[in-house]
This record gives C-alpha cells, sequence and structure tokens, in this order.
C-alpha cells in the first residue's frame, strides 16, 4: 500500500473501518493501518486531532496515505487487548487493578483535553492494554477540536450510546466532564463487568442514560464514591481531573505500581520517613527546651554546700510512638535518640544534705513504613456503535 506498507493481517472492524496489521517497509516497524470508511475530511480530521496529542498513553498518529481511492491511517502498533476483550473473556477487574488502568486514561484524557481536543468516543473497546499492564486511548475517530459540532450533518449521533454523557445524548454543548462520564462508566464496566445503562435497544439506551440512576456497585469497593460522582447527571456535579487523580491514587497497589504524573503537590503523599523525621525532630526539641529550663537560682548570697554527689535515678517519661503507615503491610523500623541533661541544686547555710545530680534519659522511637510492591499485569481491538436517533 502506497509503495511502503504493507498489510499483513486484520486487527479489528468496527463502525468507522477496519484496521489492520502491517509493516513499514521504509523503516522496518510493525504499524497498525486504519482502514477508515467515510469522507476523506472526516479522516484528516481524526488524524489531525490525534496528532496534536503526544503522550505515552495515547496511540500515536504517524501518518495519512492514499490508496485504491481510500484514506488510510497509519499509527502506532500496539500488542495488546482491547478492554472489552479483557472484560469478556476474564470477567471483572478488582478496584485496584481499574484504578490502574483509570490513572493511564485520565492522564490521556488530560493531555487531550490540554491540547483542546475532546475524545467523546472513550469505552473499553477503545482502551488497548499490554502486556505489561498499561493502557492506551486509542480511535479520536469522532473527536471533537476547536468547537466542532456533537452532531453530523446528516443529523446522526455518532458514539456508543452507553457510553455516552446525558448531555451529548440531549445535543448539548459538551466539555472535558463528557469524557469523565464516559471514564466513569468505562471504570464501572471494567470493575462490576456490566455496563450500568445498556438496554441493548439504542433508543432505550439512551432514555436509560437521561432518567435512571446507575445500578448500586456490588464490586467497585473504595471505588463506590468516585463512580457514584462520575456519574452524576449534572456535569456541574461531576469531580474535575484533580479530584479523580486523587480518588484513583488511594489504593495501595496504585501507588506503588503506577508513576504519579504531574499534579499539584497537595495531592502528593508525604514519604513516611520524612513525616517520622519531621515529628521526631518536634519532640526532640520540645524536649530539650524543658530540659534546658531548669529551676530558678538560689539566692545569690547563700553558701553552696560542700560538693559531694549524690545520683536519683527517675524512670524515663513515656513517650508514643511516632508511626507513618500506609494502608499495606508494613516493616518496622526502630531507632532512638537519647537526650542527657545534668543539673546540680544548691542548699542553704543551715542545711546539711549534699545536692542532687538527675539524669533523665528520654527514648523517641520512630517506625517507618515500608510499602511492598505489587504489580498486575493485564493485556486489544477496536469497536464502534453508530446508532441514529
Amino acid at each position: 500500500m502506497a509503495g511502503r506498507y504493507v498489510l499483513v493481517r486484520t486487527l479489528g472492524a468496527g463502525g468507522m473501518g477496519t484496521v489492520w496489521l502491517a509493516r513499514d517497509l521504509l523503516l522496518g516497524r510493525d504499524v497498525a493501518v486504519k482502514e477508515v470508511t467515510g469522507q476523506g475530511e472526516r479522516v484528516l480530521r481524526e488524524a489531525r486531532a490525534a496528532a496534536r496529542i503526544v503522550h505515552p498513553n495515547v496511540v500515536t498518529v504517524y501518518d495519512v496515505v492514499e490508496h485504491d481511492d481510500r484514506q488510510w491511517i497509519v499509527m502506532q502498533h500496539v500488542d495488546s487487548r482491547t478492554l472489552a476483550d479483557v472484560i469478556a473473556e476474564d470477567g471483572p477487574m478488582s478496584p485496584d487493578r481499574a484504578a490502574e488502568i483509570g490513572l493511564d486514561l485520565l492522564a490521556a484524557l488530560r493531555a487531550a483535553h490540554d491540547s483542546g481536543v475532546l475524545h467523546r468516543d472513550v469505552k473499553p473497546g477503545n482502551v488497548l492494554l499490554d502486556s505489561a499492564g498499561h493502557a492506551y486511548l486509542a480511535d479520536f475517530g469522532i473527536a471533537s477540536a476547536e468547537g466542532d459540532s456533537t452532531l453530523t450533518a446528516a443529523g446522526t449521533l455518532v458514539g456508543a450510546p452507553a457510553y455516552m454523557a446525558p448531555e451529548r445524548v440531549q445535543g448539548l454543548e459538551c466539555g472535558p466532564e463528557s469524557d469523565f462520564w464516559s471514564l466513569g462508566v468505562t471504570i464501572y464496566a471494567a470493575v462490576e463487568g456490566i455496563v450500568p445503562f445498556d438496554r441493548t435497544d439504542p433508543l432505550a439506551t439512551m432514555t436509560s442514560v437521561l432518567m435512571d440512576p446507575p445500578p448500586a456497585p456490588t464490586r467497585a469497593g473504595w471505588l463506590t464514591p468516585l463512580l457514584t460522582r462520575l456519574l452524576d447527571k449534572d456535569p456541574a456535579g461531576r469531580p474535575g481531573p484533580d479530584e479523580i487523580f486523587t480518588a484513583l491514587s488511594g489504593s495501595p497497589l496504585v501507588q506503588t505500581t503506577v508513576p504519579m504524573h504531574p499534579g499539584p503537590p497537595q495531592h502528593r503523599r508525604r514519604a513516611p520517613m520524612a513525616v517520622g523525621a519531621f515529628a521526631l525532630a518536634a519532640v526532640v526539641g520540645v524536649m530539650l527546651f524543658l530540659f534546658r529550663t531548669g529551676p530558678p537560682p538560689a539566692d545569690s548570697h547563700t553558701p553552696a554546700a560542700p560538693p559531694s554527689m549524690t545520683t536519683t535515678n527517675h524512670a524515663p517519661e513515656q513517650i508514643a510512638p511516632v508511626r507513618a503507615t500506609t494502608t499495606s503491610t508494613a516493616r518496622n523500623t526502630t531507632s532512638s535518640t537519647p537526650e542527657t541533661t545534668t543539673s546540680t541544686t544548691t542548699t542553704t547555710e543551715t542545711t546539711t544534705e549534699p545536692p542532687t545530680t538527675t539524669t533523665t534519659t528520654t527514648a523517641v522511637t520512630t517506625e517507618p513504613t515500608t510499602t511492598p510492591e505489587n504489580t498486575s499485569t493485564t493485556a486489544r481491538e477496536q469497536t464502534s456503535v453508530s446508532p441514529t436517533s
């Protein structure tokens, strides 16, 4: 094809076209080639929208070529399965694993939104999972950029109804909140194994999106509050990207296996050692201040008693350990910092008791916690639904 690409086999097909595995003879690498059905202008719009986004969780567009009077989009090939295939073949996944995938998709959507692109078709069929478990957002076939209309000129609502936000179904103006709704439905499907608003028939499905609350999750666990907010019918009631990031980062598995994407400093967790060290420094500073502030000196005109020494030992004050913990299993390490202070008291002329020197030792223990690494892997194809209203 085009004197450069050799088609090997089909990877998947949908309403927007067929995707092939191909070999780039010029650069000697495998690529994915999408044979697009439709007008050439729409093909260029899809390619331009995807090409504006440079992010490791977004499938990269390399080229657009014309062959046999058809348009072909040449893209990065990801050896993977789609999330839809994983759910169908392996069943629902754990909340922790779904959160890992959600973080990758959130990062891809943030990059798209920052580039002025709305994906508008986030669903498991457009999410690719490679052998290392990383997620990629693919198929910007109906993405909008620079204020493109949701409806085509023919009045057809393009996309998968079960994953469309209510405002899209109504033909209203859409923003990033619409993509976050679709992200919520996608995570819901991954963890619950069902699509909350799918009624098989497109019109019934769109009615459910507009009118029905989602079924109460039974497997989502700690993701339930986030899913409830993402599936709010009112776009203003849905969380923003920072809140979604914080909620998805609540899993111990995610914290140890997924690198934190750049975000506001307040959403990052302090390292346990740093917290313990700060608390230890504060306690030791207070103890030094208290021990160095002794009783007021005796009258300057009173001679001191003979310097015989008597030592009295007091039990050390018990200080609660300062702990820095996470939700994972901990490994404890103990360190102590002794602090010794000696003070001498004096007596008056008529006192024959010797002065007393008191030595007090206080131990402060800090027990940092480390979180064991836990990794998981999952592993592609693409589908698309184009109902007409």
